[in-house]
C-alpha cells in the first residue's frame, strides 16, 4: 500500500514538538513535570504511530485547531487477551463468579493501565487534557484531549489504538398512545405461551433481576414501581446500586423523557396488579442505565460506563443483574467496539439480550452488538408470526446465524411515561419478550449456564420455516416449551369421549391445583384429546363441550417425569329444534345459506331448492347468523326447550359482493378494523384482503383477476396507495369492467393523482378525473348539500378516531362534467370526490382516512 508521507512527517513533527515541551529537555524556560514520557523505551517508531489512529479521527487531528479539545477512546495495550485470560472456577457461585471477574478485570487494567493514568493525571491537573474516565471493562480509557496530546499518546507503547468517542443515535420505533386495556391476556404474550408457563408452571421471574439500558424508566409508573428493586413498597426507595446515568444528566432517581425505555422494559416485567399486565416475567426486579440522553444520543464512552456499571453496580459485582435487555444498537454490524464488554458480561453469567435492528428486508443488516458471537439477537414478527419487513436479517459479520430467535414486536402494547400506554413496532419491542422468557428460565433453574440458556431458548424455538435461517433464526421463541425443559414436570395427557367412547371434538379442559379454583384452561383436539405439563401435585379437571354435560375428575396425580393418563366421559344433552326457511327479501326465493350458532361449533346449510334448514341445540337461548353470498348478513334469536321445536324464517336483502383490502398493512399501520366495524354494523358480508408483501415475488397485490370477481372494492391506504405497491393497472381494468371503488387515505391523491415528484400520476387515476392540489393541515370538512355526505359532520382527529390524519389531501377537479364534489376544506377545494356520472363505474376518493374522522357513528 503506498504510503502519505506528509501524514507521517507531520504526525512526527508534533509527536516531537509535544515531547519536548512536556519532557523539559529543550532550552528556555525551567523545566515542567513530564507528563507524557516519550522516552526511547517506550516511544513507537514515527512512522508507525498513524497507523494506530482510526482515520477520521486521524485526520481531525491533522487539520483542527491546535487548542481544540477531541473526544477519543484509548485501546490499552494488553500482554494477552484480557476476556480468553478469566478464569473462573465451574463450581463457584453466581455471587462469585461476577466477584471473580470483576476482580480479575480490575486488576488486569490497573496493571496496564497504570503508567497511562499516572501520566494523564498530571496533565489533566494542569489543563492540557479533561474528562478522563478509565473502563476496567474494556481496557479502555476515554478522554478529552488537543490534537497534539492525542498523537502522541499514539505514539506510546502502551497504546494500542486510538480512535474517536463516536456518538450514536438511537433509532426511533414507531409509538402510537393506546389507552386501551388489552383484557385477559395481552395478544403478544399469548402469541409465545406466557400464559401457559404462568399457570400451568407458576413461573413469573421472581428472583431474577433484569438490567435496562435505554433511554431511562418511569419508576413510578403503574406497570413498574412494584417491580423496581430499589422500592421496598414503603418509605424512601434506594437508587442507589439500581438507578445508574451514564449521560452526564443530573437524573437521581429513574426518569424517562423519551418514553422508549420505559416501554421496552414492562414488556420485560411490567403488571400494574389491577388485572392489566403487559410483561412477561412480573416477578422479576429490575435495575436500569440511562445511556441515552434527552435528545436521543449516547457515545462509546457511555456505554462502556454502562456495561462496566451493569457488571459491579456502585463498584459491588453483588448487585449486578442476570440479564441485560438492549433495545438498541448501530446499524454498522461489523463495529465490534463493545465485544470486550459483552465478553465480559458473559463471563460474569450475565445475559446479554440485543435487538436485531430495522433495516430489513435485506440480508446482512443486523445491528451491532446484536451481530456479535457473544450477543444474543431477537428479530421481529407481527401477530400473525409472519416476519416483520423491517426486521434485519443476518448472516453477521462473524458468520453466524442471526438472529437468534423471533418475538412478537409489532402493535405491541406497553407502559408510557406519566402512567400512560402506547403501542409500539420494531424489534426493541421484540428483544424485551425474548428477555422476559430468560428470566421466567433463570426462575425455573437459576443454575443454567448462559450456553445452556441459549440452548434451551433456540430448541424450543417454534421454526418458520427450515430453521435455523438467517431470517427468524430458530423461530418464534416460546415460554412454555422452554420452561419444560428446565423444570420439574410431569405430563398430564387425556381424553374427552362419550359413553359409547366416540371422542368428544375440541373440549375445552379447565386444571386447577385440587381443592383451589381452576387457572389454566387448555383446549382439546377433534379427537378429544389434550396434553398439558404441570407441576408435580394433585388437580381437578373440568370439562366442557358443546351439546354435552360438564364432566370432572378429582384428584388427579402429576408426578415428575412420569405421563399420566385421565379419561372423562361426557354424556350428551337432551336437544331441542330449530328450524326454518332463508330467502331473497326482494324476489321471496329461496337462496342458498349457511346458519351458524353464535359462540358454538354448531352450523348448517339450507336445501339450495326450498331454502329449508333444521338444528338441533341444547336448551337454552341462541344467537342465530345467516350467511348468502350477495345477500346482507341476517340475525335471530332463539329460546329452545328439551324436545320442542321452534321455527325462525329468514329473509335476506340483497348486497354486493365487497372486498376491503388492507392497504396498510405491510407497514404496520393497518386500519382495516375502521371498515370492518362500519360493515359488520350494516349487515354487510365482506371478503378481506391484507396487503403483507407487496414488493415481494410473488407478491401479494390483488390482482385484476382477482378485483373482478367483487362488485364492490374499499381500499384502505393510510399512508400509501394502490399505485404505490402497483396495483394502478390492476384498479384500471376493474373499473373499465363497471367495478366500484371506494378509496380511502391521507396521502392517495399525493402519490398517484399527481403530487409525487419522484414518477407521473397513476394511470387509473385518468379514469377519476381528479388530481392532487396539495397537503393541507387537518381543518374542518363540510358536506356538500345534495351530495352523499350531506348531513354528516366531518371532524378529523377525534378523540375516538385513529387520530392519524397529519396532511389529507386537497383535490382538484379536472373533468366537473362527471365529477362531483362530496365535501370541501374551508376555502372551497374538494376533499372528497365522487367520480362517474355518464360513465359505467363509480369511484368515491376520500382525501383523508375514513379512520381519522369521526365521532364514530359518522364512521358507519
Amino acid at each position: 500500500m503506498r504510503r502519505l508521507p506528509f501524514l507521517v512527517v507531520l504526525a512526527t513533527g508534533l509527536v516531537f514538538v509535544f515531547s519536548l515541551s512536556l519532557t523539559g529537555t529543550g532550552t528556555g524556560a525551567a523545566p515542567t513535570s513530564p507528563v507524557l514520557s516519550m522516552t526511547p523505551s517506550s516511544a513507537t517508531a514515527p512512522d508507525e504511530v498513524w497507523h494506530k489512529i482510526n482515520p477520521a479521527l486521524l485526520k481531525q487531528l491533522l487539520t483542527a485547531p491546535p487548542d481544540r479539545a477531541i473526544s477519543a477512546i484509548i485501546v490499552v495495550r494488553t500482554e494477552d487477551d484480557a476476556q480468553a485470560a478469566l478464569t473462573v472456577p465451574p463450581s463457584v457461585t453466581r455471587g462469585e463468579r461476577r466477584a471473580t471477574v470483576a476482580q480479575q478485570l480490575q486488576a488486569r487494567a490497573g496493571q496496564s493501565q497504570a503508567a497511562l493514568r499516572r501520566d494523564l493525571a498530571v496533565a489533566e491537573a494542569i489543563g492540557t487534557v479533561s474528562n478522563v474516565r478509565p473502563f476496567w471493562i474494556s481496557n479502555m480509557i476515554a478522554l478529552r484531549a488537543r490534537p497534539s496530546l492525542l498523537l502522541a499518546l499514539a505514539a506510546r507503547t502502551d497504546v494500542a489504538a486510538l480512535r474517536s468517542d463516536e456518538e450514536f443515535r438511537l433509532e426511533p420505533p414507531t409509538i402510537e398512545d393506546s389507552d386501551t386495556p388489552e383484557g385477559g391476556w395481552a395478544p403478544n404474550l399469548a402469541q409465545i405461551n406466557v400464559p401457559l408457563a404462568a399457570t400451568a408452571l407458576g413461573l413469573d421471574g421472581r428472583g431474577v433481576v433484569v438490567a435496562s439500558l435505554d433511554t431511562g424508566v418511569d419508576w413510578q409508573h403503574p406497570q413498574l414501581m412494584r417491580s423496581y428493586r430499589g422500592y421496598a413498597g414503603k418509605g424512601l426507595a434506594q437508587h442507589r446500586g439500581n438507578w445508574h446515568v451514564s449521560t452526564n444528566e443530573s437524573n437521581t432517581y429513574p426518569v424517562d423523557l423519551n418514553g422508549h425505555g420505559t416501554h421496552t422494559l414492562a414488556t420485560i416485567l411490567g403488571d400494574d396488579g389491577q388485572g392489566d399486565r403487559v410483561g412477561v416475567a412480573p416477578g422479576a426486579k429490575w435495575i436500569a442505565v440511562k445511556i441515552f440522553n434527552n435528545n436521543g444520543f449516547t457515545y462509546e464512552s457511555w456505554i462502556h460506563d454502562a456495561f462496566q456499571w451493569v457488571l459491579a453496580p456502585e463498584g459491588d459485582p453483588a448487585l449486578a443483574p442476570d440479564i441485560v435487555s438492549n433495545s438498541w444498537g448501530s446499524r454498522n454490524g461489523e463495529l465490534d467496539v463493545f465485544r470486550p464488554d459483552l465478553a465480559a458480561l458473559r463471563a460474569a453469567g450475565i445475559f446479554p439480550v440485543f435487538a436485531a435492528g430495522n433495516n430489513g428486508p435485506d440480508g446482512e443488516t443486523i445491528d451491532s452488538p446484536g451481530s456479535y458471537p457473544e450477543a444474543f439477537a431477537v428479530g421481529a414478527v407481527d401477530e400473525e408470526n409472519r416476519i416483520a419487513t423491517f426486521s434485519s436479517r443476518g448472516p453477521s459479520s462473524w458468520h453466524e446465524v442471526k438472529p437468534e430467535v423471533v418475538a412478537p414486536g409489532t402493535n405491541i402494547r406497553s407502559a408510557y411515561p406519566g402512567g400512560g400506554y402506547a403501542r409500539g413496532s420494531g424489534t426493541s419491542m421484540a428483544t424485551p419478550h425474548v428477555a422476559g422468557v430468560a428470566a421466567l428460565l433463570l426462575q425455573a433453574d437459576p443454575t443454567l449456564t448462559l450456553d445452556r440458556l441459549e440452548t434451551v431458548l433456540t430448541r424450543s424455538a417454534r421454526p418458520l420455516g427450515q430453521a435455523p435461517n438467517n431470517t427468524s433464526g430458530w423461530g418464534l421463541v416460546d415460554a412454555y416449551a422452554a420452561a419444560l425443559q428446565v423444570t420439574q414436570s410431569g405430563q398430564l395427557r387425556g381424553q374427552v369421549r362419550r359413553v359409547d367412547a366416540a371422542p368428544v371434538a375440541t373440549p375445552t379442559i379447565e386444571i386447577g391445583e385440587h381443592g383451589a379454583s381452576p387457572v389454566l384452561t387448555i383446549t382439546g383436539d377433534a379427537a378429544g384429546t389434550f396434553a398439558v405439563g404441570l407441576r408435580p401435585g394433585h388437580y381437578d379437571l373440568r370439562a366442557t363441550a358443546f351439546g354435552y354435560e360438564p364432566t370432572t375428575a378429582t384428584g388427579v396425580e402429576v408426578r415428575e417425569g412420569i405421563p399420566t393418563h385421565v379419561v372423562l366421559t361426557a354424556t350428551l344433552q337432551p336437544l331441542g329444534a330449530v328450524f326454518g326457511r332463508v330467502t331473497d327479501a326482494t324476489t321471496g326465493q329461496p337462496i342458498v345459506a349457511t346458519v351458524e350458532v353464535s359462540g358454538t361449533p354448531a352450523r348448517t346449510g339450507t336445501d339450495p331448492a326450498t331454502g329449508a334448514f333444521s338444528l338441533a341445540l341444547p336448551p337454552g337461548d341462541w344467537s342465530l347468523l345467516v350467511r348468502s353470498d350477495r345477500h346482507r348478513l341476517g340475525h335471530g334469536r332463539v329460546s329452545l326447550v328439551a324436545g320442542d321445536a321452534t321455527q325462525r324464517d329468514f329473509a335476506l336483502p340483497p348486497a354486493p359482493r365487497i372486498l376491503l383490502v388492507d392497504g396498510g398493512r405491510w407497514y404496520y399501520e393497518s386500519q382495516a378494523s375502521t371498515y370492518e366495524q362500519a360493515l359488520s354494523e350494516l349487515d354487510y358480508p365482506y371478503d378481506l384482503d391484507r396487503i403483507r408483501a407487496p414488493f415481494e415475488t410473488p407478491s401479494d397485490v390483488p390482482t385484476a383477476t382477482h378485483l373482478l370477481q367483487y362488485d364492490l372494492v374499499i381500499w384502505s391506504a393510510p399512508d400509501d396507495s394502490p399505485g404505490f405497491v402497483g396495483a394502478s393497472d390492476a384498479i384500471s381494468t376493474f373499473l373499465r369492467a363497471g367495478g366500484r371503488l371506494l378509496l380511502s387515505g391521507q396521502d392517495v391523491a399525493f402519490w398517484d393523482g399527481g403530487g409525487n415528484p419522484l414518477g407521473p400520476p397513476a394511470p387509473y387515476f385518468n379514469a377519476l378525473a381528479v388530481g392532487f392540489l396539495e397537503d393541507r393541515e387537518p381543518a374542518p370538512l363540510t358536506a356538500v348539500a345534495g351530495g352523499p355526505l350531506d348531513g354528516i359532520e366531518l371532524v378529523l382527529n377525534t378523540p375516538d378516531s385513529a387520530r392519524n390524519q397529519g396532511n389529507p389531501d386537497a383535490l382538484l377537479v379536472r373533468a366537473s362534467e362527471y365529477v362531483a364534489p362530496m365535501a370541501r376544506w374551508p376555502d372551497g377545494s374538494p376533499v372528497a370526490t365522487g367520480t362517474g356520472l355518464c360513465r359505467p363505474y363509480r369511484v368515491a376518493l376520500l382525501g383523508f382516512g375514513l379512520e381519522g374522522v369521526g365521532p364514530q357513528p359518522v364512521r358507519v
